[in-house]
């Protein structure tokens, strides 16, 4: 290797989901110059724009990625999403992680309007009083927090703030752009199936270009030299192979459905539906496009969609958000009900990174095949709030580099 490619630390990041991408670019990022961080993944976002036509007829067009995988594999591209506070007032740990992705986001949305993350009003309606006892820590953090006096029908309690709606493929895309301008190393379409492959494709990704010679892999590399940070989501324990505590059964899919629908006088503002038997949710994405949800099904790994799903969720989000149908409110329910539906795009299933205990945000090591020590962080396990705390868990990952001296 070259005297410069040693000047700095190297650092794999396994995984190109919101998590590995928001860890690898905050950390390549860092000034002076502390870290050189490659990502490793099989599977990325490639985004395109999408033209498709409603039952209805309306062509619409809208960015899209490529799904040529299972979205067991991959499911950050299915997500809604938006922030809202998932911390109870006794986590102060998750508030935390939530507030510096509250702010971090804010700041994208001001300086960056490319970046896919926006700013728009958000409306939470309590269907259960307690659930805000429970959760209202983050009423001092977001901007134009209020009180709603006016309540729906059924709803005791409801607020309204501003907040952030991200759409993920042009974001997660954004953020690997500007990780490659940082000088980041982006491989794709690598299958990992121990962490210890790792270490050799990193020698091969860090070698300068005029270091070709098969030089083992112990004389590239020193013990505690390269640190792989684990970003995994669903297939963040298997790949442990190479560890003493490692127990795959800990990781569990749960299983989410989303309806994509047309409706561009739906796009300043988000709606949740709180309590009950299922959570409802409004969530613009730009391009005239909204996602409705939703589902939560645990340890459930069947791909198909429900039709019975669809309509229910159809139905709920109408009622949440009559403006998604351009018209009166007051006009006759089922034939909006029906407009709505002619309006659907798509149908999506994605599996959210469900962890026995929450994410794994720790620090290990195991032997290379080399026989040298390497320095692992875990970062996955992050269910459905992965884009919500994104950034403040990578924040974490960087810390704990800097902590463990790696």
């Amino acid at each position: 290797m070259s005297a410069d490619s040693r000047a700095t630390k190297k650092v794999v990041v396994l995984g190109a989901g919101i998590i590995g991408m928001t860890t690898a670019l905050l950390i390549q990022q860092q000034r002076p110059r502390e870290y050189s961080v490659l990502v490793v993944a099989e599977h990325s976002i490639n985004p395109y724009m999408k033209s498709a036509k409603t039952p209805s007829g309306k062509t619409v067009e809208y960015p899209e990625t490529k799904m040529d995988f299972s979205a067991l594999e991959m499911t950050s591209p299915i997500a809604g999403a938006h922030w809202r506070s998932l911390a109870s007032n006794s986590d102060t740990f998750l508030q935390q992680t939530e507030a510096l992705t509250y702010k971090h986001f804010m700041n994208l949305a001001i300086k960056h309007p490319n970046s896919g993350v926006r700013i728009v009003e958000g409306v939470d309606l309590y269907l259960n009083k307690k659930l805000v006892d429970d959760n209202n820590w983050h009423f001092s953090l977001v901007k134009d927090f209020k009180v709603v006096s006016d309540l729906p029908e059924g709803v005791e309690y409801a607020t309204n703030y501003k907040t952030l709606v991200v759409n993920p493929i042009i974001y997660i895309d954004f953020c690997k752009r500007w990780f490659l301008m940082e000088g980041g190393k982006f491989v794709t379409g690598v299958r990992v199936k121990d962490l210890r492959e790792l270490e050799a494709i990193a020698v091969n990704e860090f070698m300068s270009k005029g270091d070709k010679s098969p030089t083992p892999v112990a004389q590239h590399f020193s013990s505690n030299e390269l640190t792989i940070i684990n970003c995994a989501g669903l297939g963040g324990e298997s790949i442990n192979k190479s560890l003493v505590n490692t127990n795959s059964k800990l990781m569990y899919p749960v299983k989410g459905q989303v309806v994509l629908v047309y409706a561009p006088s739906m796009q300043h503002k988000t709606i949740t539906k709180l309590g009950g038997k299922y959570m409802s949710y409004v969530i613009p994405r730009g391009s005239g496009t909204v996602i409705l949800g939703g589902t939560h099904q645990p340890h459930e790994y069947t791909p198909d969609s429900d039709p019975m799903t669809t309509d229910r969720i159809l139905e709920e989000c109408l009622k949440l958000a009559p403006e998604l149908v351009e018209g009166s409110p007051e006009d006759d329910f089922k034939s909006r009900l029906e407009i709505l539906k002619s309006n659907v795009l798509d149908v999506k299933v994605g599996f959210r990174p469900g962890r026995v205990g929450g994410v794994n945000l720790s620090v290990d090591s195991m032997y290379g095949r080399s026989g040298n020590t390497i320095r692992i962080i875990h970062n996955y396990g992050h269910n459905g709030y992965g884009f919500q705390s994104s950034y403040g868990y990578a924040v974490h990952a960087l810390n704990l580099l800097r902590q463990n001296k790696l």
